[in-house]
């Protein structure tokens, strides 16, 4: 019983460490710039713009666990440095999709506005012969379809592009 307490405890403390390792934007960024390749100490200072050797040293010693030196004297990233990574990327990944979900509804939903307004102010119904029924219709479906297109496109956005996801 007292095994499996002090293994409990040990994965609680692991986990408490990892998600205090990963609760910085700076440390977060190490991960990603590790992830790419290997870097030393300078190199990691000048690409964070970071000037306190300090401070890079603090964020350093958080992430015990997840980086390592390789044998030239570089920080390299570890199998728990990429498994942290990926559970950033997997908290983004809902936000990513509401965000998209939520301007591809408002574009859509804008769309729609527009094509009711310029429908009625143009008196598309006598122009074209189209029952009062069919224009709703027509713009309910050319905005289902435009609706998909924009979230597959703010979606491919989001995941493709430098923009920041607040955290």
């Amino acid at each position: 019983m007292n095994e499996k307490k002090s293994s409990e405890n040990e994965r609680d403390y692991f986990k408490t460490e990892l998600f205090e390792a990963i609760s910085h934007p700076t440390r977060i960024k190490i991960l990603k710039l590790l992830e790419k390749n290997p870097l030393g100490f300078s190199d990691l200072k000048h690409s964070l713009n970071i000037s306190s050797s300090g401070n890079l040293t603090h964020h350093l010693n958080k992430l015990i666990n997840l980086i390592k030196k390789n044998s030239q004297g570089k920080y390299t990233i570890t199998n728990q440095g990429y498994e942290a990574l990926l559970t950033i990327k997997f908290i983004n990944y809902p936000i990513q999709k509401w965000m998209a979900t939520t301007n591809a509804l408002t574009t859509a939903l804008i769309f729609y506005s527009i094509f009711l307004t310029t429908s009625i102010f143009f008196d598309w119904k006598n122009s074209f012969g189209v029952s009062d029924v069919f224009i709703p219709l027509i713009g309910l479906l050319s905005t289902s379809i435009l609706f998909f297109i924009s979230r597959f496109l703010y979606t491919r956005t989001y995941r493709k592009s430098k923009i920041k996801i607040p955290f």
